[in-house]
This record gives structure tokens, sequence and C-alpha cells, in this order.
């Protein structure tokens, strides 16, 4: 069982003093550094890493690892690299593996390479110190199943506990249980990455379908008690900031709904249910619609069964059913690459040459084809609030069904999607050629996000053919861009604009039939002006994740709204009992690199706030005026608020 510790890499501070790293590594709360030898620590410079290792220990932190930058070229010394370590005190030496790609090296190059690497792990060894390679990109996506339960018990989980709160009703008991005994036992190494053996799995999955009954149960008894009795129509909103989305209502046979200010939502009636899209729905809150009538003409104009147009885009499609263009009327401009088609599934051949379950290698893109056996497409939809295209493919003995949602009243385009996968050792993906100019991407991560280069200038510019990002990426140029949202999946690429995202893999060891069973997903495709900060992608893909819960019942014009903030870029995503059950917790990130002045509105009764540490102990205590509380938030920081 590994000992997993947080830490820093003092590579993403490059212009910093090792002084100053240890600093900000001790105020992050972190575990240790991994010290890198291009700008900190250089190779040879034995004296200054014995140094660095006293003044890494003096500050109660560790030394994780060595970033060596030792490529395993035939002139360079990595004995010089190893002397280093040893200083350091390092138990794991980070490595490149070679200048070159795998298309780039002769059969004669590739091992010899791999020679001098079995000579430097094993001098390494030698030490007591491990050899680390840049690895294990497929972990990304193996056992898609198993990634979508943990990331919809996340979010399930966290809808309850808002809930709780609201209805007073807090299951602090089940909370913690399922918590620990469920969620954070499967993110245990190898469950999560999807690298465990076949039998793990089968347990996994009886755990979170037992985990989605019981909080399920638990979160419909709260919706219940909070909507109360009545012939409205209760909405609630579980994320952190005023919602305007389309909103699933179920087997609701009526027409519109109203809200408080008379404001008028037509709903329309879909195979899959009624739709409406609904504006202004509270904070970490609900609000009660009244039923109401009213007829709303379709504003989709179908010319045939290739051609539409949409309040924001003119869509065109070939005979498969794969987007050929894609023109974004408000900014007058196609976005898709001319001969190319976006939306296009594409299978992979996926062998890597060691550890199966784990690795996706680099040579993968030399043999793939389309997904391009149209068995059936049909627009099953069109009204106020969407029209849906229905497509099935066939690919060898595996079945895809996608439905493509374009909204009247969103720029998001839906891609809901089933697949009966039947192949071992391929990669599913899914492809959007766009025409934006840019060397850079940026990918969410937890509480954040990082951008990262798509070109292939440096060793480790190639290294990153598949990259890791949380519910959304992006790619835009100067004033345009577009956005790729998901519902859980988290391996990506881009390369020549093309955005890839990686649906499947289905390796064969240690587990023989990884991934051949039935998946659903859902990704979306986020056109949008300017940056993805003026876009307000990281709200989108909070609505695609966490769904508007829906109640028959309620006084109409009742509203509530536990907490808000009033800067776009400060995120409130958690509200939760208090561990001790001394209060409500708010845990909030700034997610676009900006020291932000905000205010949190608080409930009512609320006298006391408090800044707390993620351990929730106290920090200091911020002033509670008029029901607000107003502090500053640094860039990525992520901020505990306590209330009583």
């Amino acid at each position: 069982m590994h000992n997993f510790r947080t830490g820093l890499t003092s590579v993403t501070f490059r212009q910093k003093s090792i002084d100053q790293i240890i600093s900000i590594t001790r105020q992050a709360g972190l575990t240790g550094i991994e010290w890198g030898g291009d700008i900190h620590l250089p190779p040879g410079e034995i004296q200054l890493a014995a140094e660095t290792a006293k003044k890494t220990h003096a500050a109660r932190l560790e030394v994780l690892s060595y970033g060596s930058y030792y490529h395993g070229g035939e002139t360079e010394d990595f004995q010089a690299v190893l002397a280093t370590a040893k200083a350091l005190g390092a138990p794991v030496i980070r490595v490149w593996a070679g200048h070159s790609t795998y298309e780039e090296s002769t059969p004669e190059e590739f091992t010899a390479l791999a020679k001098r690497f079995a000579q430097a792990a094993e001098l390494a060894s030698k030490e007591n110190i491990r050899v680390s390679f840049e690895y294990h990109r497929g972990t990304y996506t193996s056992m898609a199943r198993n990634k979508k339960g943990n990331r919809k018990s996340e979010l399930m989980m966290m809808d309850l506990e808002l809930l709780g709160v609201l209805a007073g009703d807090y299951p602090l008991e089940e909370d913690t249980r399922l918590w620990r005994d469920t969620i954070l036992l499967n993110q245990f190494h190898d469950i999560l990455p999807g690298s465990s053996i076949a039998e793990v799995y089968d347990v996994t999955k009886a755990e979170y379908d037992q985990l989605a009954r019981e909080a399920g149960a638990m979160i419909e008894s709260r919706l219940h008690k909070l909507a109360g009795a009545g012939e409205g129509v209760t909405v609630f909103n579980t994320l952190g900031f005023v919602r305007d989305d389309v909103v699933r209502l179920g087997d609701l046979r009526v027409t519109a709904l109203q809200d408080e200010t008379g404001a008028l939502y037509p709903i329309q009636q879909t195979p899959d249910g009624a739709v409406a899209y609904l504006k202004n729905l509270p904070s970490k809150g609900y609000k009660t619609l009244a039923i109401a009538e009213a007829g709303a003409a379709s504003p989709f104009v179908h010319s045939d069964a290739y051609h539409l147009e949409t309040p924001f885009y003119t869509v065109t499609l070939d005979e498969q059913g794969r987007i050929v263009s894609l023109f974004d009327k408000e900014f007058d401009r196609e976005l898709v690459q001319p001969g190319m088609k976006a939306n296009q599934l594409r299978v992979y051949e996926d062998k890597p040459i060691y550890y199966d379950n784990w690795d996706i290698d680099m040579f993968y893109t030399e043999k793939s084809w389309p997904v391009d056996e149209l068995l059936e497409m049909e627009w099953v939809a069109d009204g106020p609030v969407c029209t849906t295209l229905a497509l099935t493919y066939r690919c060898s003995l595996s079945t895809v069904w996608q439905k493509i949602h374009f909204y009247a009243d969103t720029r998001r385009i839906d891609f809901e999607t089933k697949v009966d996968w039947k192949l071992h050792q391929h990669l599913l993906k899914a492809e959007f050629p766009v025409d934006i100019h840019s060397d850079e991407a940026t990918f969410e991560i937890q509480f954040g996000n990082v951008t990262r280069k798509v070109h292939t200038n440096t060793s480790w510019d190639k290294a990153r053919f598949e990259s890791c990002a949380q519910k959304w990426m992006d790619f835009s140029e100067g004033h345009y861009g577009v956005s790729l949202l998901n519902d859980c999946k988290y391996g990506h690429s881009v390369k020549n604009g093309v955005i890839g995202l990686t649906l499947i893999k289905s390796g064969v060891e240690p587990n023989p039939n990884a991934d051949v069973e039935v998946h659903t997903f859902t990704y979306a495709l986020y056109p949008h002006g300017e940056t993805w900060k003026e876009a307000g992608t990281v709200q989108e893909s909070y609505k695609l994740n966490q769904p508007a819960y829906v109640v028959a019942a309620g006084q109409p014009g009742q509203a509530a709204s536990y907490a808000a903030v009033d800067q776009k870029n400060v995120i409130l995503e958690t509200v939760k009992e208090a561990e001790n059950g001394n209060g409500t917790v708010l845990r909030l990130y700034e997610c676009e690199n900006a020291r932000t002045k905000t205010v949190l509105t608080v409930p009512a009764g609320v006298t006391r706030a408090y800044s707390t540490n993620l351990l929730e102990e106290i920090e200091e205590e911020l002033p509670v005026e008029n029901g607000q509380v107003a502090f500053t938030i640094k860039p990525y920081e992520i901020k505990t608020i306590l209330l009583q």
C-alpha cells in the first residue's frame, strides 16, 4: 500500500529561491517538495543538495523526489544525477524517456535507450532510490464505470449535505460512513485508476450502487420536506450561484411554469420527459413555480435532415451524422476546420508495451478508424427548449447510441451517449477539429485549473499527448474559444487543433475484460466569445454535472437561498455541517487566479463567522454585518468558513 503525501514541485515556481519554495510549501500546508534539477538543484551540485535537504527537513517538510531532467542520452552523466539525489535524500529520481519520440527513434536507438535506463535503475537501486518515468496515462480512463461511480457519488453526497442543512435534518452518521467506507476507500490505489483485478470492480459496483440508493432516498425525503404541500413545482439548485439552465421535469404534463415575477417558461415534451429553460434559480437553494398555460413555437429551422438553424448556430451534418459545419452566428465564424468532421468518434488500437490497463503509449495513433457505420439517424424532438438528433452506429461488435441536444437558450451542445462496448485493447475517443489558433489549452483540476502547452517542441511537451482534466478543458485564441465539458471523463488530448476526449480504454491486464460492458455518459461542446473566464465555463461544467432537482409540490412564490457570493470567480462549492456538529461549514475556492474581494451572504440568524483550515480548526474570526461576511480570497485559494 502506498503512503500518499501532498507536495509541490519546485519547477512550479522557477523564479523563486530555495528558501521561498520552502516557505510557500509550508504556508500551503503540504507535506513535501520535489526539487527540480533544471533551476534549483542542477546535477552535480552535491553541497547545495545537502544544504537544501537540511533546510527542507528543518521546516518539517519531506524531500519527495528529485526531478532530474535526465533523458538517458549517451553523453548524459547519471552518476551526477544519482549523487545529487543521494545528497538530497530523495527516495525517487524522476527521469524523461529519451529526447526523441518512439516514431523518431530507430529500433537500435530505442534498445540502447532502454539499456541505459536499466543500468541507471540498477545503480539507483543500490542506494535504495527508485527511478520513475512518465507513465500511466491510461489510468485517466481505465474502468470508466468505476470513475463515473466515484464522481457521481461525490456530487450526490455534496447535494445531500446541502439539503440536510437546508432541511434541518443532517445525516451526520450516514454522511461520515458513506464518504469514509465507500468513496474514500475506493479512491485507494489501484481501485480508482482502473488498474485492479476484475473482482475489485464487482465489489465497487455494488458499493456505488448501494450508496446511490441510500443517498438517493435521503435526498428524496429532504426534497419533499423542503417543498412542503401545495400545487406548485419546486426546483432545487445545489450550485453556489444563481442558475439559468435547462431543467428536466420528468413526467410533468403541463405547458408552462410561472415564477414570482410573472415570467412564463414554456415546457417541451420530449421522448425522455418534460424540459424547460428556467431562470434565476437561487444559489444553494430552491424556489417554487406555479403551473401555467402558454404556447411557444420552436425557434429551430430544419431545411432537411442534414441542415439545422438554431438561435446560435447554423449546423450542417454529413450522411453519417457528423458535424461538417458549425457556424457561430453571433461571432460570424466557422468552428470546424475545413474538410474535417466534428464529433467524430474514432477507435484506436491500444496495445502499450507494458502495463496494459495503466498506459497509453505515444504510438497509439498509428492505427485507427472512424466510427461511421450509421444504422439510424432521426430528429426525435423539436420545440421551444431544444431539438434533438438521435444516432445509432455500429463499430465492429459494439454499438453506439447518441442523442445530440441543441438548445434555444444556451450555447452548449450536449452529446448524451450510450455504448455497448465489445472490443479489447482499443480506445474510443470523441474528436472535435476546431479552427482555433493557440499553442496552449486550459484543464480543470481540483479547485482550480492549469494551462499546458499543446505543441511538441520539447520532450516533456511531447509527453503530454494525453492530459488529465476534471469537468472541463478549454482551447481558446484571443477573443474566441471552445470548452469541452464532461460528466465522468478525464483523459484529454489537443493536437493540431483537434480536441479529443477519451471515452473508453479496454485493456486486458490485470483485468481481462476491463470496460467491456455498457457505458453511459454525456459530454458537451461549449463555443464562446473571449476566454473561458468571461464565458463562464466553470459554471457551465457544474450545470452539466449537477442537474437541478424537481419536486411536483410546494406553494408557488416560496424561495430560499442558504448562501451566495457576489463574484463569479469565487466558487461556493460545499455546504455541510461541521464535523464536531457545532455550526455549518462552507468551502469556497477562487478559480481565475485573481485576488478577489468578495461578499458572502449568509442565512438569517448567523452571528459568527470564522475562517478555518481544512480540518475546520478556527484561525480567525470574520465580522458578520447585515447578514454578510466580507473577505479577500487569494488566487486559487481554498477557503473554509465556519458559520455559527
